[in-house]
């Protein structure tokens, strides 16, 4: 391949490239985490599994471009190895796959150090690239791929001239020039060579000339400098310039329009567009105008458009497979998300004329009703899967639906999809034998194909255990961590919310230390499982138990005393906030300020127990219950005892210190109905009896807890 093709190639590909970010929103930052148990925003890693046919379980959150491979699949259409490698690109550059290559390298910064190496010039005096298009309106007027194109273009040049020599530089300078329209209102146009140069260095000016106009915003003038290029046989820039002619109307088209789009530059550049792409002499930028075409067909009446793409998507095979996707994933949001950022007016959606886009809006929109309509009509296993996506606690599926689920052969794509999501309903309906035996029997299949489709298979067995071995052994989950918006799957394992409700309203004492000591998931949390059962055990009166699970913390010797006491004062009711996560329930680690203590317990007696507990345990397991719920929220409790401890201690140093640090806690301490009444009457036991005190000086306030977010003064 010659230097000037790989310039075009590297062009095309950077200015796809451009593209694709310049029609995307980001993402705001959010400061938050939180751990889930499927992938809600994309398929179980690795996405090679995925683009090969491995689907896991499909949901309906997943991004369009996965929904798109999910359907050729489910429908008999897979792609070849290189159709795969096309969709993971795809993937990638849209920051939903591994790291993309092809943004690990940075052209302005390369073109910044040679400027330096060179001229002796440092990055603060070379342009910027981005540009104000309006008050409202900025955008990135000097791409990558302007970027990279000079870089090759000053190597083919030192090449030519064995060295930096005059030519060089005279070329440096104009180029720098040319870059200074990036982010500048002021224009600067290198000027002409005179007569008598060679034609080579006329030509490279020339284009220097047309792409310091395109910079400056003087696209009409560009438009021109570009066509008389493309007319110049001699010129090595004659194929790159029919593509900035198109280019320069797409930027009048869209960018000096401040109230949409102009149809008639785009509808200009649709054609200019056309003409490259039926010429085969211009083979080298077929692919950065067929990116460029797609841009201007998504802006332009995309609703006459989607149709024919959504066929090309389904039919399209090996590398042609990338831009197919990318072209009909953005128009589906130009027809029916976006669009009406591109438009002057909002046109109201069209009803779809082809089965993908029929199926994602069902997948995605629809209703119960309407897929199960389209599976009678088709009988197809796209349809299958999303009418049994559509379950919910408040509309159920049909049961032929359930047993045409059982029928899917264990060889086809959506296997794994239509065996969990039928067992998830049998499991809502409470039908759990079904669940049970549907798991059980497709074991091999769910744990096999990623960790999504493994945690139904726990969470049904572990709510439908026959033994507590079994129990123990399906309780832990993996769990996807969600942090400022990324997911990411961890090694580590936990307990998903029906296992942590079961574990909170059904297992008697006994047993709960016996699932605290022995559960899969990690030293960290398990540590936090122990404060818990120590918490329990605390509130429930058993000092056996508390004692075996007391934090080290803890004097031995407060066991000899009162204990209850001591244990409020020394751990609940720390300055040091030791006592801030224990907790009478165990809980979903999250992020954020949360409250302190516990909550007051809920009786959630609902979901029926697994049935390796006995008639015993569950009788003794609703006893502590009601003993956790009388006691109260942690903010109601430790005003209570605290006020109960210092009146029936009165001379003990500790009472007003107790009585403050109890009502400090109810500030931010999880509260019920009668917090308020405890904080203030412990408030003014503390001011009447010890108000000379330095705890009754501290204390200026007493508290409603964080449930109602009030405060007092008397």
């Amino acid at each position: 391949m010659n230097m000037r093709a790989s310039q075009l190639i590297v062009w095309g590909c950077g200015f796809a490239s451009f593209f694709l970010l310049a029609s995307r929103s980001l993402v705001a930052c959010s400061f938050f985490w939180e751990k889930r148990f499927e992938s809600r925003s994309f398929p179980d890693q690795p996405l090679d599994d995925f683009a090969s046919g491995k689907l896991g379980l499909i949901q309906p959150t997943w991004a369009r471009s996965y929904l798109v491979v999910a359907y050729r699949y489910l429908s008999g259409r897979p792609l070849d190895a290189m159709a795969q490698e096309a969709a993971l690109a795809v993937w990638s550059r849209r920051g939903k796959g591994p790291s993309a290559g092809w943004l690990e390298r940075d052209p302005r910064t390369e073109w910044l150090a040679r400027c330096e190496e060179i001229l002796g010039t440092g990055p603060d005096s070379q342009a910027g690239s981005t540009r104000d298009a309006s008050p409202y309106q900025t955008f990135v007027n000097c791409g990558p791929s302007g970027y990279a194109t000079a870089l090759e273009t000053l190597t083919r040049l030192e090449k030519e001239s064995g060295g930096i020599g005059n030519s060089v530089l005279e070329w440096l300078e104009a180029q720098q020039s040319v870059f200074s329209n990036c982010d500048s209102a002021m224009a600067r146009i290198p000027p002409p060579l005179p007569a008598g140069r060679p034609h080579s260095e006329k030509a490279d000016r020339d284009y220097q000339i047309a792409a310091a106009h395109f910079y400056a915003m003087n696209y009409d003038e560009a438009r021109h400098h570009f066509e008389e290029i493309a007319q110049d046989d001699g010129s090595p820039w004659r194929a790159l310039a029919r593509l900035l002619v198109a280019r320069s109307s797409i930027r009048q088209g869209t960018l000096c329009k401040p109230d949409g789009v102009s149809e008639a530059d785009l509808a200009r550049a649709e054609s200019e567009l056309r003409a490259i792409l039926s010429d085969p002499a211009l083979v080298a930028i077929h692919r950065a105008a067929t990116d460029m075409l797609h841009f201007v067909e998504i802006r332009l009446n995309p609703e006459s458009r989607i149709e024919r793409v959504a066929k090309t998507v389904l039919e399209a095979s090996g590398e042609n497979f990338e831009s197919a996707l990318e072209h009909y994933t953005d128009l589906f949001d130009a027809v029916y998300g976006r669009r009406a950022r591109y438009l002057d007016a909002p046109r109201p959606e069209p009803p779809p004329s082809d089965e993908l886009t029929l199926w994602l809006l069902n997948v995605q929109r629809g209703h119960l009703a309407q897929a199960h309509s389209r599976y009678c009509e088709t009988a197809s296993l796209p349809w299958l899967i999303t009418v049994l996506l559509k379950g919910r606690h408040d509309t159920p599926i049909p049961l032929e639906i359930l047993e045409d689920a059982c029928k899917v052969d264990h060889g086809t794509p959506g296997f794994v999809s239509a065996t969990a999501l039928a067992a998830l309903e049998h499991w809502r309906r409470g039908r759990r034998e079904e669940a049970y035996r549907a798991v059980v029997e497709n074991q091999a299949a769910l744990l096999g194909e990623g960790p999504s489709a493994r945690n139904v298979c726990r969470r049904i067995r572990s709510t439908v255990a026959r033994t507590f071995d079994e129990f123990l052994a399906q309780a832990p989950q993996e769990f996807l961590f969600l942090e400022e918006g990324v997911e990411e799957w961890k090694e580590n394992k936990d307990l998903g919310p029906e296992v942590l409700d079961l574990v909170n309203t059904s297992l008697p004492l006994e047993k709960l230390e016996k699932f605290c000591a022995k559960v899969d998931v990690g030293l960290a949390r398990r540590e936090r499982f122990t404060d818990f059962l120590f918490t329990r055990a605390y509130l429930l009166g058993d000092i056996a138990t508390a004692r075996r699970n007391a934090p080290p913390q803890l004097d031995p010797t407060v066991w000899d005393r009162d204990w209850r006491f001591e244990v409020m004062f020394k751990i609940f009711l720390s300055p040091s906030d030791a006592g801030g996560h224990f907790d009478s329930n165990l809980h979903q680690e999250t992020w954020g300020p949360g409250t302190y203590g516990w909550c007051r317990t809920k009786l959630n007696l609902e979901e029926p127990p697994p049935p390796f507990l006995t008639s015993a345990d569950i009788s003794r397991a609703r006893e502590a219950l009601a003993v956790l719920r009388a006691q109260g929220a942690s903010a109601t409790f430790f005003c209570r005892e605290a006020l109960k401890w210092a009146k029936k201690n009165p001379l003990d140093p500790r009472a007003p210190e107790v009585l403050h640090r109890a009502i400090q806690a109810s500030r931010i301490a999880c509260a019920d109905e009668s917090t308020a009444t405890f904080s203030r009457a412990a408030f003014q036991h503390l001011h009447r009896h010890y108000a000379n005190t330095e705890w009754a000086r501290r204390t200026k306030y007493w508290y409603a807890g964080v449930d109602r977010g009030q405060e007092s003064q008397d």
